[in-house]
């Protein structure tokens, strides 16, 4: 045992003679909150609330957690969903009783689709105090469905029951959330009064007597060996032309990803949340590029088709996949740590329950050489992507006028791409879409991480998400949202002036997807779009941050570069006419459809 480790020791033996005097509800939450620690649990997100006023106090004691704190539990959840992501390490939330514990129910359905980590610690009124009409009180064990994967219930502090089995309990609970399948999970803490300490003095020894070994240690009470992962014997891929799809994927992942395409010659498609667009074995613009027969025609190919991460976005890229496996009867492989039934196109052929780096590694080691035919396969459908994406870039620069929500978002990662050491949190919705299918990296040498919450897809909490990854991330995290996605989390801006959050607004006046849908006027205004007048700069003024809003791309592009060389949290607002944008989305999709039509002799035709 280290220095370090000894002096740990002693510090918890030396808690053992200050919760001797204890009351019982503060020693209940002290060995919970040691227990999490020694489980390895390190960050904390607070809420303000009285019933859960004893594990509040019993952070302040412990002293070594670190905490985050917001007022809004909605958004405290999806903060702790961005920290457990960036960190890949479990986050516990704290909160008092009553909906207080169902605010967190979105982020937590979130956190299980993506598989982070997080942790639940609710307080709650003692039974007699449930189902009578007591105030800022509801049922709350099971309260969050089915993203809990698991719901421990502690009743109140009670001498009558041994401390051994409450420290199990934590150790089960955390066990249970390093698991794949198991990321989210809730203990539910019945709590009496007092609950700010009590003055009278009780003699603990004999209740604490029982865990004196464990004060003397800095290791859990029951150290529960989790196997996370492991090696499944997979066959060697000998097909030629192989198409990997990568989707959400973490940073170790996708290098391995990219290590395997690089050694094996195949192609990638690579969503925007790969962090991979603009490597060299990328299709450009995939979303656009497959709504060509040239480009379609060409990937119809492959013979086998790897799928790593989940949530692919491209409409275009589903569709190619289902057509494909009709086609051609060909084998799609997903790879994924987790057990679940991830196949929305209903074309998995082979669900391998793996993590996707001992994969890559084991067909790298392989070392099967690389075809001339797969070469020439590889460089012929990246040709074919590299012409849509000029006649995409010549249609944008044609239009008159320019259509400045487009070319904002090619800006904006342009701007990044120079400015380096950036990571980019995209909003649903439009901009999401827009980024996928519109912007391309020429040398992308930094691999510039890219986050999404495309778990549910929703657009509440991005705010919060996006500040939990700048909050532990050593990149400046830049945010690209619509004006409804803001206001759905304004409680939030507080925490991007803590965090320094760079926030470029796309504000269209509410709800532009809807164009996109087969809806007419005067119903799509009436009910789908949201039309304001709206701009941010007063609740910019109110949470104190750096606010500008820039009417050229010239403005535009000195604006971002300022917003990143602040040491503050920063609003770039641009305000936008509410149709312009999807209107030539949609015509630039119908040029990729009429590129590359199959004309008489068997060629294809670039008109």
């Amino acid at each position: 045992m280290d220095c370090a480790v000894n002096l740990r020791g002693r510090a918890v033996t030396n808690k053992f003679l200050a919760w001797q005097f204890q009351d019982d509800t503060s020693v209940w939450c002290d060995l919970i909150l040691e227990e999490l620690w020694r489980c390895g649990l390190k960050h904390v997100c607070l809420a303000p609330g009285s019933r859960s006023a004893p594990l509040a106090l019993a952070l302040e004691r412990h002293g070594q957690f670190i905490l985050h704190t917001h007022y809004d539990e909605r958004g405290l959840g999806f903060l702790a969903l961005g920290l457990a992501r960036e960190s890949y390490a479990p986050v516990a939330i704290v909160t008092t009783s009553g909906t207080a514990v169902a605010n967190l129910s979105p982020a937590l359905h979130e956190a299980r689709e993506s598989g982070a980590s997080v942790l639940v610690l609710s307080a709650d009124r003692p039974p007699e105090l449930i189902g009578c009409g007591a105030n800022q009180t509801l049922s709350q064990p099971g309260i969050f469905g089915e993203a809990a994967a698991r719901t421990f219930s502690l009743p109140a502090p009670d001498r009558n029951l041994p401390l051994r089995w409450l420290l199990n309990v934590v150790d089960e609970a955390m066990a249970t959330i390093v698991t794949p399948d198991h990321s989210v999970v809730h203990i539910n803490v019945a709590l009496r009064e007092p609950l700010y300490g009590a003055t009278a003095k009780n003699d603990n020894s004999q209740w604490l007597k029982p865990i004196h070994c464990w004060f003397n240690s800095d290791q859990p009470l029951c150290q529960w060996i989790v196997k996370t992962g492991g090696c499944v014997d997979v066959p060697s891929i000998t097909e030629k032309r192989v198409v990997i799809l990568a989707g959400q994927l973490r940073a170790q992942e996708r290098d391995e990803v990219m290590a395997l395409a690089e050694r094996r010659g195949w192609l990638l498609i690579a969503d925007s949340q790969s962090g991979l667009h603009g490597q060299p074995q990328v299709l450009a613009c995939a979303d656009m590029s497959l709504l060509s027969p040239m480009v379609y025609e060409k990937l119809c190919q492959a013979e086998k088709v790897l799928q790593f991460g989940r949530r692919l976005l491209s409409k275009s890229v589903n569709q190619w996949l289902t057509s494909w496996q009709k086609v051609s009867n060909g084998e799609h492989w997903y790879i994924d740590e987790r057990s679940d039934r991830h196949d929305p196109n209903f074309t998995v052929t082979r669900r391998i329950s793996m993590r996707i780096t001992d994969f890559c590694r084991q067909q790298i080691h392989q070392r099967q050489p690389v075809a001339n035919e797969t070469r020439e396969w590889l460089a012929e459908a990246l040709a074919c992507g590299q012409e849509v994406t000029i006649l995409l870039d010549q249609a944008l620069a044609s239009m008159q006028p320019p259509v400045f929500e487009i070319d904002a978002i090619r800006q904006f990662r342009e701007v990044l791409e120079k400015h380096g050491n950036c990571q980019i949190f995209l909003g649903n919705s439009m901009p999401i879409r827009y980024f996928d299918a519109l912007t391309t990296v020429k040398h992308n040498t930094d691999l510039m991480p890219v986050w999404a919450n495309r778990g549910i897809s929703g657009i509440d909490g991005l705010l919060a998400t996006a500040c939990g990854h700048a909050a532990l991330s050593d990149r400046r995290t830049v945010m690209l949202i619509g004006d409804l996605s803001l206001l759905h989390d304004l409680n939030s801006l507080a925490l991007v002036a803590n965090y320094k959050l760079v926030v470029v607004l796309l504000n269209n006046s509410g709800g532009a997807i809807f164009n996109l849908f087969p809806v007419a006027q005067p119903v799509l205004s009436k009910n789908f779009r949201i039309d304001h007048n709206w701009q941010s700069a007063g609740v910019a003024q109110m949470f104190g941050l750096y606010y500008r809003q820039p009417k050229t791309p010239e403005q535009y592009q000195v604006a971002l570069q300022s917003a990143l060389a602040q040491d503050q949290g920063a609003v770039i607002e641009l305000l936008l006419p509410p149709s312009a944008a999807t209107e030539a989305f949609a015509s630039l999709k119908q040029m990729a459809r009429e590129f590359g039509t199959v004309i008489g002799n068997g060629d294809y035709a670039h008109g």
